[in-house]
């Protein structure tokens, strides 16, 4: 009877068993024939041969859409006479980590066109990119595509002033970078939106901005231009040396549009001289809170607009007075036709040295000879066109910022699967 019992008992297990594989087996045969139904495979890892922007381009020629691709450890020069690598899949390219994977800007390169051209759905990461000293050739430039990612790169700007991103009218995600200029006209990140961008609702809040998210920026230079049309998100981003968040306006532009928005929170300046700009705003509307200037020095957060204080041909090389408010692209205006305080700037909970920020104002004395006299906070008025606040004001109750940390980041490394195309 025991003997029995017992095999009896081991029978019963192998079925168990025997069940529990079949339903494994079951359960894998349906992921892979829905796989085969969706178009999905498995993504592929490739290592190019060596750190040589041919030897990188070749892989990235045979690489598919969610593919990694791996730069090795090593130095290597890129951009010579104009070249630059492709990045136009929705690829992970990534280099052995910073210190490792070196790129030099060839001084030979193409300008603002960039050395590495994204337009694609694609992340660059982990590598060291050294800019040039004697032509202002950018390290990275976007256009085409949306939804592409810089991360952990280590950037070196040389004294050609040179951007570490040129972006061309697409959002995308800009984050966990250590960012260095060296000289004071040192447009780091510049941003045009796109075309359609004054004519369209603001994305306040929303996913289509430029997100400049939790970088350290260091030396000199400007954190950003974000110029013709952009829209831009900046967020807890730290700045180490004398360095300025921009907006710019129509007055000195090229094309002729200002800025759309910008979201400037929860950034710390920890600089500790004298006589810098911090922050500027030359148009457009936005919201800026929760920021931190350490230093209790002469360190200035200005509203302006160029149209008010001086001749430029965007308006006719005449200057703009009180009575011609309000000017296209103004602080406050939003999407054509232009309409006064139809989207206000807000700011609330930013401080300097522990105390609430207090504005500085641009002269207006090249103006008064048209104008007569008159102050750009006349023009650009509190309670109107901007509302400044230590707490989040009543108007504010239902803005959200976007989704924090971005939801890109979330998607490095994503799942080992890829869609053919």
């Amino acid at each position: 009877m025991k003997l029995y019992e017992c095999r009896n008992k081991r029978f019963l297990q192998g079925v168990k068993k025997l069940e529990v594989n079949l339903i494994s087996a079951a359960i894998v045969l349906v992921i892979f024939n829905l796989a085969l139904l969706s178009g999905t495979v498995w993504a592929a890892t490739y290592t190019a041969a060596s750190v040589s922007m041919s030897d990188v381009q070749s892989v990235i020629n045979k690489a598919d859409p969610g593919d990694t691709v791996v730069i090795p450890a090593g130095t290597s020069t890129w951009g010579t006479g104009g070249t630059y690598l492709s990045v136009n899949k929705a690829i992970i390219l990534t280099g052995a980590g910073q210190g490792k994977t070196i790129i030099n800007v060839s001084e030979t390169g193409t300008s603002w066109a960039g050395v590495i051209r994204i337009t694609a759905a694609a992340t660059v990461k982990s590598m060291t990119i050294n800019g040039p000293n004697t032509n202002p050739v950018a390290a990275f430039s976007t256009g085409t595509a949306n939804g592409w990612r810089i991360t952990d790169i280590d950037y070196n700007g040389g004294t050609s002033g040179a951007y570490f991103v040129y972006v061309g009218n697409v959002y995308g995600l800009i984050d966990n970078n250590d960012i260095t200029g060296a000289v004071g006209n040192a447009e780091l990140i510049f941003v045009r939106g796109p075309t359609d961008s004054w004519q369209t609702p603001n994305s306040i809040g929303g996913a289509d901005n430029v997100f400049i998210e939790e970088n350290t920026f260091n030396g000199r230079g400007y954190v950003c231009d974000i110029n013709s049309n952009g829209r831009a998100v900046l967020r807890y981003n730290t700045i180490n040396g004398p360095m300025k968040i921009d907006g710019h306006g129509k007055a000195s532009n090229g094309p002729p549009r200002g800025v759309r928005h910008m979201e400037v929170y929860n950034n710390t300046w920890t600089n500790t001289g004298n006589y810098w700009m911090a922050l500027t705003l030359r148009g457009g509307g936005g919201r800026v809170f929760n920021n931190v200037i350490e230093s209790a020095s002469v360190i200035w957060v200005n509203l302006t607009d160029y149209g008010y204080t001086a001749e430029w041909t965007n308006f006719d090389n005449t200057c703009q007075c009180p009575s011609d408010y309000p000017v296209d692209d103004q602080i406050g205006v939003g999407m054509d036709p232009k309409k006064g305080a139809s989207e206000p700037v807000y700011l609330w909970n930013n401080t300097k040295a522990g105390a609430p920020w207090v504005l500085s104002w641009k002269s207006t004395a090249g103006c008064t000879e048209t104008c007569g006299e008159f102050s750009v906070s006349d023009v650009i008025q509190e309670g109107r066109d901007y509302f400044m606040s230590d707490t989040k004001p009543a108007a504010m109750s239902d803005y959200r910022p976007y989704e924090y940390p971005h939801p890109r980041r979330k998607l490095s490394p994503p799942l080992n699967l890829r869609l053919n195309n």
